[in-house]
């Protein structure tokens, strides 16, 4: 395949924007959903942007250590990380695509750690409301319900049960 694009091109050359076309063109032969094609274009903005701003211009510019900087620019954005993992993502798709192409020697592009946040516990004046038996006449039915659900589970000690692997 790569004789053949020398031969009718002259060389192994392409655009980003030209091999971002074609990246597009094979989702949408593969028959990817409307959704994932749209994430592509949504979130592969960001990288795109990226190398027209430092003024890469050919697919063959693409390095490892230019990944690793747009992924240093994004955390200098203040951007959580899963947005910045989401990016990448996107990224990694567009640029694995080339290497398969042949426009890019073959390394490979890892996701940032992100930290997991510790979700706020329930404040005292909010679980009192939760446990607090509502007017039986006067409520509907998702209120009723909802109150038997959280005693229920307050009271029996149900949990999720968590596998160990030993």
């Amino acid at each position: 395949m790569a004789k053949i694009r020398e031969w009718q091109k002259g060389s192994n050359e392409k655009t980003v924007k030209e091999l971002y076309e074609d990246f597009q063109l094979e989702n949408r032969v593969k028959n990817l959903s409307d959704m994932t094609i749209r994430f592509y274009e949504q979130n592969l903005i960001h990288f795109l942007r990226y190398l027209e701003e430092i003024g890469i211009e050919q697919v063959s510019e693409i390095e490892k250590r230019l990944v690793d900087k747009f992924i240093l620019s994004l955390k200098k954005r203040e951007l959580k990380a899963t947005t910045i993992n989401t990016y990448i993502r996107a990224t990694r798709s567009f640029l694995y695509f080339a290497m398969k192409e042949g426009f890019l020697s073959q390394f490979d592009i890892s996701l940032i750690k992100a930290d997991k946040e510790q979700k706020e516990p329930y404040t005292e004046e909010e679980i009192l409301k939760l446990i607090k038996k509502p007017e039986i006449r006067g409520c509907d039915f998702v209120e009723h319900r909802n109150w038997v659900l959280v005693n229920y589970l307050l009271e029996t000690g149900n949990r999720k049960q968590v596998k160990h692997n030993s």
